[in-house]
């Protein structure tokens, strides 16, 4: 039987630090619910660890980290384009 090993990509450390700033910008975000907080909370929280981990200017991460990254872009990134769509919105007088 073989043991499981987790999928994993090496970063730079500069990579990494950039990621952890997009995802704390993201939190700054208003109108999220509280699940949507979590999954950036915990994405930021398992970035860190990878920070913290580091060797040699290169961090690994996960893969399935890196799809909850991913997945906490599309989300903000979808709720930034709801409001902007909201403020395209013009109502003209006839």
């Amino acid at each position: 039987m073989k043991a499981k090993r987790t999928r994993a990509l090496r970063l730079t450390v500069a990579e990494v630090d950039d990621i952890l700033a997009s995802l704390d910008d993201a939190r700054t975000l208003r109108d999220l619910n509280g699940q949507q907080r979590q999954q950036l909370q915990d994405a930021y929280e398992e970035m860190q660890s990878a920070r913290r981990a580091a060797i040699g200017g290169t961090a690994e991460v996960s893969v399935e980290t890196l799809v909850q990254i991913l997945r906490c872009a599309t989300m903000t990134q979808q709720w930034l384009r709801d409001m902007f769509a909201d403020f395209s919105v013009v109502k003209t007088n006839e």
